[in-house]
């Protein structure tokens, strides 16, 4: 449902019910002004919200289907929605004998575009699961992406076994959807294990803009500007954010390290590291600074505009080169100030010169503003 109005002149999905808006103003913080990653689709989201991971990392950059090479250099058509242990789900009628089994969801522990030697695609990424089971919780999941089930093709072999009974039920059925497999197997699922008690979220009620106030998708152009022009108020963050922040509440923590983080600005009682002076503004400069649509991407997505529209080469050569080189300084920084933030978090350890940090980030923000404005 949408807090923000999608025509300015009609109260939003959730104004229109108010008893529920009133709860969550009433009973904790409702933050509005969050963020997808890109690209901006149904598993991307998901799995991003499940992991705190970008897509370049979690393994579904792209998503919900795309093409992946075979060895021969030709393309199979492939489905982002497979279980999470899964090999690439190729949906081709015939797949290629070549066709990638590496990992659906390959896992990266550093952003691979900018790791040398680049990351060997074998891992699977960290299940999101598995920090409440070892705490003894049992972990329900329905029609979530990955989490469960997802088709009959490749999960009922991959889960069961390919001698399974199971996937002799599902080969002596004729229905081409599988109706049967798909009711009795796929879309639920518990993962089993132990209980742990909850800290607590400021109730700030709505902590932003109002749904009155915020973008909407009417009048000529949609109302689409970008999401640092929108000015809306309020923490800024994106889905990378929801899993550490949710890990923190329970007193829980990955394997790994997440690109998103704790959002202070909610918390009752943060520890000591992330209530330490200068932390809450560096993770508000990281996120401009590695939010896919924050102030850096958007004025790095607005500089490579503006080269491909040129009709210098000259021109378009020294912007890929000038984009390289901010890329490069971004992933470095970022992640010193997210191995930084997470071990506040986490570990409850202090973050070194956190006002020099902030100040380092600012600068890296301030390179791709000029060279957009350039």
């Amino acid at each position: 449902m949408h807090f923000f109005r999608d025509n300015p002149n009609v109260p939003s999905d959730l104004q229109m019910m108010p008893n529920y808006l009133h709860f969550i103003e009433n009973n904790g913080t409702l933050l509005p002004n969050n963020h997808t990653p890109l690209i901006a689709h149904t598993a991307d989201d998901i799995l991003t919200t499940l992991t705190g991971l970008y897509g370049d990392r979690q393994g579904m950059p792209v998503s919900n289907d795309y093409q992946a090479y075979n060895k021969d250099g030709s393309t199979d058509p492939a489905g982002s929605f497979a279980y999470w242990t899964d090999p690439v789900f190729d949906t081709a009628s015939t797949p290629n004998p070549g066709h990638d089994t590496n990992p659906s969801m390959v896992y990266s522990p550093t952003p691979p575009a900018t790791t040398s030697p680049p990351p060997q695609p074998n891992k699977i990424t960290p299940a999101p699961w598995v920090p409440f089971t070892r705490a003894g919780c049992n972990v329900g999941e329905a029609s979530t992406a990955n989490v469960e089930l997802e088709n009959t093709a490749v999960d009922i072999p991959k889960v069961f076994g390919p001698n399974s009974p199971e996937v002799k039920q599902l080969n002596q059925d004729p229905n081409h959807f599988k109706d049967a497999e798909t009711a009795d197997y796929v879309g639920v699922a518990v993962h089993c294990a132990k209980g742990q008690k909850f800290p607590g979220v400021k109730n700030l009620g709505v902590d932003g803009t109002a749904a009155s106030k915020g973008p909407n998708s009417a009048g000529p152009d949609s109302g689409q500007v970008t999401v640092p022009g929108s000015h809306t108020t309020g923490p800024w963050l994106d889905e990378t954010d929801i899993r550490p922040t949710m890990l923190y509440l329970t007193g829980l923590k990955d394997d790994y390290e997440h690109d998103g983080r704790v959002v202070t600005q909610m918390l009752t009682n943060p520890n000591s590291a992330l209530s330490r002076k200068g932390v809450t503004a560096l993770g508000e400069c990281y996120k401009q600074l590695n939010s896919s649509v924050g102030d850096f991407g958007t004025a790095t997505l607005q500089a490579a505009t503006k080269g491909i529209e040129s009709t210098s080469s000259k021109t378009y050569q020294a912007t890929d080169k000038a984009l390289r080189k901010l890329e490069l300084a971004r992933d470095a920084l970022a992640g010193k100030i997210k191995g930084d933030l997470e071990a506040a978090a986490f570990e409850n350890t202090p973050v070194p010169n956190p006002s020099s940090l902030t100040s380092a980030c600012q600068g890296q923000v301030s390179k791709a503003e000029h060279l957009a404005g350039s």
